[in-house]
C-alpha cells in the first residue's frame, strides 16, 4: 500500500434486501388483523433493531484505516444447512465474520461461556440466557466454508476448508452502545471475540497486524469477495413468504364473510332494485337484510 494512498473499503453487498423486506412486512402489517397483525409487529421491531445495529457496525468498518471488502446480509444453503451472516469482511490478511447482536440490556458472560442478559422489566430486574452468538456464528462458517469447498474436487475442496478456516475470525459484535459486557470470568477466547462495536476497528487492525506473511492485493481481495457474494442465494424462508400466506388467508376469510348475512347466516347476492343495485340476502322474504353496494351501510327493513 502506497504511503499517501488513503485505505478503501467497498461494499460489493449491503442491506438493500434486508430493507426491502422490512418494507414489504410493514405492508403486511397494514392488512393483517388480531394476533397476526401483533406477531406480525414484533418481527418488524426485530428486524428494525438488527438493521440499526448493523448500520452502527457498518459506520464503525470506515475506522478500521485498512482497505477491505465487506458483503453485508448473506444467506447461504447447503446440505439442508442454513447459514444467515451478519457481515463477511474481507482484507488483505485476515477474513472476518461477524455476528451483529442490537441487544437491550446488559451481558454477562461465565466461565463456562454462557450467555446472560439483565434488563430493567416493570420496576424488576430480569435475567435470562440466550443461546451463544459465538456458536451461532461458528455454524455459520461451517455453513459457508462446506458451501464453498464444494464448488472444488475432493482434494481442493479440503484445502479450501483448511484454508479458509485458518485465516477466518469470528467476531460477535455487540452494536447497542449502552450495553455494558461483564466477562470478567469468562474464557480468554471468548473474550477475544465479543467486543462492544466502538472496538471493531481496533480489533480488527490488531488481529491483522499478528498476521506475518504478505498480504492479498486489493485485486485479490475483490475476486475472494465476488467468490463469497456467489454462494449467496434468495431466502424462500424468510419473514415474508412465512407471513404473507397468512395474511391472504385472513383477506380471503374476511372476503367470504362480506357475503354471509349478518342476520341468518345465509349467502348475499347482488340484486337490482328501483333505486338500483344492492346486496341482499338469499333468506328473502324471511329476512329483510339488505347491504348498499357502494356506502356498505346496513339497511334493515322489517
Amino acid at each position: 500500500m502506497s504511503l499517501f494512498r488513503k485505505a478503501e473499503i467497498t461494499v460489493l453487498k449491503d442491506g438493500t434486501e434486508s430493507d426491502e423486506q422490512l418494507a414489504q412486512l410493514k405492508e403486511l402489517e397494514k392488512r393483517a388483523t388480531g394476533t397476526l397483525k401483533d406477531d406480525i409487529g414484533k418481527q418488524i421491531q426485530y428486524l428494525e433493531y438488527g438493521n440499526a445495529g448493523e448500520a452502527e457496525i457498518l459506520y464503525q468498518l470506515q475506522y478500521a484505516d485498512l482497505d477491505m471488502v465487506v458483503l453485508q446480509d448473506l444467506y447461504i444453503e447447503h446440505e439442508g444447512l442454513t447459514a444467515q451472516i451478519d457481515f463477511y469482511v474481507i482484507t488483505s490478511k485476515l477474513n472476518f465474520i461477524i455476528e451483529c447482536k442490537n441487544l437491550y440490556g446488559n451481558i454477562k458472560i461465565n466461565d463456562k461461556g454462557d450467555f446472560i442478559r439483565s434488563y430493567s422489566y416493570n420496576g424488576k430486574t430480569v435475567k435470562e440466557g440466550f443461546p451463544s452468538p459465538i456458536t451461532q456464528n461458528e455454524r455459520h462458517l461451517v455453513v459457508l466454508n462446506n458451501a464453498d469447498a464444494a464448488r472444488y474436487g475432493k482434494v481442493f475442496g479440503a484445502l479450501t476448508r483448511l484454508v479458509n478456516k485458518r485465516f477466518t475470525k469470528s467476531l460477535v459484535v455487540l452494536s447497542n452502545a449502552k450495553t455494558i459486557i461483564d466477562d470478567r470470568y469468562a474464557p480468554e477466547e471468548i473474550k477475544n471475540t465479543v467486543i462492544r462495536a466502538d472496538n471493531l476497528a481496533t480489533t480488527i487492525k490488531a488481529c491483522t497486524a499478528q498476521v506475518k506473511q504478505a498480504g492479498f492485493s486489493r485485486k485479490e481481495m475483490l475476486t475472494t469477495g465476488q467468490s463469497i457474494l456467489s454462494l449467496h442465494q434468495v431466502n424462500k424462508n424468510s419473514f415474508v413468504e412465512r407471513y404473507r400466506p397468512l395474511v391472504e388467508q385472513q383477506e380471503a376469510e374476511r372476503r367470504k364473510q362480506e357475503w354471509i348475512c349478518p342476520e341468518c347466516g345465509k349467502r348475499l347476492v347482488k340484486r337490482n332494485g328501483k333505486a338500483g343495485p344492492f346486496i341482499g340476502c338469499t333468506g328473502y322474504p324471511q329476512c329483510h337484510f339488505t347491504r348498499t353496494i357502494y356506502r356498505y351501510k346496513e339497511n334493515r327493513n322489517g
